[in-house]
């Protein structure tokens, strides 16, 4: 995907809604002072969550950053909550001129609480206007009492159904926000949809070079953390590391099971305290 829009609230000097258009060279020219390194800072803040109280404009005592990035050029096909894939357009996830249009609130008090949404054309029906929360079960039980068509649907992925189920209901579609992170429910599906969709958006890193720097320095760590985080995207390093995962987690089960084998020889009882699986990933 490609930044091509930048929209700034209450962001340091950027107080009133500010938009400023990215192309593929943009330069930012200047008198000191007027705001243009905030521009490249409030990227940082949208895209690696870099933001603290001191980047409130300082006519308020409190309130709320906003931070928003469109994009084009988006994935016609996206893999979000499910393993098939699926359509931005069909999902309603793109605003009305068919951008992906993200936007990151922080709001600055005592503490800074972050939360960030989609600024989506969307179907407003009642039944319609938090399907994207919905998990396959609720999904399911939607699709029944509105008697979509679920001929030829495969009912354990959603997408498919969130589509007969819209394809059931006639409704109005507006610009609406849909909040995908920041105090949601667990069971709330739009927190693994946002998971999915962070990694389609771009990765950015801000390096500045006026002043003394050397290898010990933020400035200079942070490129190569991101081009490290660039590298671990790529599919074949993610196919590497998924069968070495795979290959760890065998050769220590395998030992594991071996050892309880052992102690069972010794004390039983212990040993049936004892599993051979992994309570995270290695």
């Amino acid at each position: 995907m490609r930044l091509i829009e930048l929209k700034l609230k209450n962001f340091r000097c950027y107080k009133e809604l500010t938009s400023i258009r990215i192309n593929d060279l943009t330069c930012i020219l200047g008198k000191n002072d007027v705001g243009k390194s905030s521009i490249l800072e409030a990227l940082d803040g949208f895209f690696n969550d870099n933001v603290d109280k001191g980047d409130l404009n300082t006519d308020l005592p409190s309130g709320t950053i906003e931070i928003t990035c469109v994009f084009d050029e988006v994935p016609k096909k996206l893999v979000l909550d499910s393993s098939v894939e699926t359509s931005p357009i069909d999902e309603n996830i793109l605003n009305i001129n068919g951008h992906l249009e993200i936007k990151k609130l922080f709001k600055i008090g005592n503490t800074i609480s972050k939360s960030t949404v989609i600024v989506a054309l969307h179907p407003t029906h009642e039944k319609l206007i938090n399907i994207l929360s919905l998990k396959n079960t609720p999904l399911k039980n939607l699709a029944e009492e509105v008697e979509a068509n679920l001929e030829g649907v495969n009912r354990t992925k959603n997408p498919p159904l969130r589509r007969a189920i819209i394809n059931a209901i006639e409704s109005q579609k507006e610009l609406i926000e849909i909040k995908v992170d920041g105090s949601l429910d667990t069971e709330n599906n739009l927190k693994a949809i946002w998971s999915k969709l962070k990694t389609y958006l771009p990765i950015f890193s801000i390096f500045k070079v006026d002043k003394n720097i050397d290898d010990k320095d933020k400035d200079v760590q942070d490129p190569m953390k991101h081009a490290v985080k660039e590298s671990l995207a790529v599919p074949r390093i993610v196919e590497l590391l998924e069968e070495i995962e795979r290959e760890v987690k065998e050769k220590s089960t395998e030992v594991a099971e071996l050892t309880i084998e052992k102690l069972k020889e010794i004390d039983e009882s212990l040993a049936e305290k004892l599993k051979s699986d992994f309570n995270k990933s290695p």
